[in-house]
């Protein structure tokens, strides 16, 4: 198992009640659960296990960079955002970024409501978002608009109240918890 065993009773203890006395630390019902980038292969058979182990709650896994491919697609978007990548163009990945994070709180919102408050929801594949798309602006767009338990699988290091997305990009001042 990728994560070492007392990460994941961790998060089976912090998700397995519906007293979150944890998120109140924070304010915040999410957890960022950072895990070494040499072992994302084996991300999805801890995400089983863990909706395995969550037996009476509604589990749904978000995978991001599908979730953000189905937004490009669906606005016709995916081949000019290959471009602006490939141009460094800016000012058209600036409209693109925003419109991927409407779309991704959307998607949220959306999970979260049709769960309810007895849902829990785990987020794979957070090293697959564009580099100018910084983990923290989720964050904030979704703080106050989801209310359930978030696990975000994290590829990186955590040191104090930084975190490095794939040990490169900081996102510092996140206010999740981090286990």
């Amino acid at each position: 198992m990728s994560i070492v065993k007392g990460k994941f009773d961790k998060l089976i203890e912090l998700l397995n009640t519906d007293t979150l006395v944890w998120a109140r630390h924070s304010g915040v019902p999410f957890i960022i659960c950072s895990f070494d980038k040499s072992t994302c292969g084996s991300i999805n058979k801890v995400v089983d296990d863990l909706t395995k182990a969550l037996r009476n709650y509604s589990v749904r896994v978000i995978n991001i960079e599908e979730v953000i491919f189905r937004i490009l697609e669906k606005e016709e978007l995916l081949e000019p955002a290959i471009a602006a990548e490939k141009e460094n163009a800016f000012d058209v990945v600036e409209n693109i970024k925003e419109l991927i994070l409407e779309g991704i709180r959307s998607e949220f919102i959306a999970v979260a409501n049709e769960l309810g408050p007895k849902g829990r929801i785990l987020v794979t594949r957070l090293g697959g978002m564009p580099i100018y798309f910084r983990f923290i602006s989720l964050l904030s767009f979704l703080e106050g608009k989801v209310d359930i338990p978030v696990v975000f699988f994290y590829p990186g290091t955590q040191q104090k109240n930084v975190s490095f997305m794939l040990d490169e990009f900081d996102d510092s001042a996140l206010r999740a918890l981090k286990v």
